[in-house]
């Protein structure tokens, strides 16, 4: 995760929390903005009378559905962790090497 040089950096915070930040920041800001698409698309289906009102809420997927959204949860929890895990690797192997 690239920093943000925006943002003030606070004091005092570790490397890894200041990551940490970064990450639940730009997830933040990402959910954000796919809630409002949906809430568009969703909005503009009824309208159009494209969909009833409750079809998302009523709506029973298929098993290739439930696959699908699996392998779609899974990479990104993956995207959203790598910083985290790297900086926690990082910091592993500066332990290692001081305890050398």
């Amino acid at each position: 995760m690239s920093s943000n040089k925006r943002r003030l950096p606070i004091k005092g915070m570790s490397e890894n929390d200041d990551t940490l930040l970064q990450v639940i920041v730009a997830v933040t800001a990402q959910l954000a903005v796919a809630r409002e698409r949906v809430d568009t698309l969703e909005t503009l289906l009824v309208r159009h009378g494209v969909l009833p009102a409750d079809a998302v809420e009523t709506f029973t997927g298929t098993d290739e559905d439930a696959q699908r959204r699996d392998t779609l949860r899974s990479t990104l929890v993956a995207k959203v962790m790598e910083p985290i895990s790297n900086g926690m690797q990082a910091d592993l192997e500066r332990l290692e090497n001081d305890h050398a």
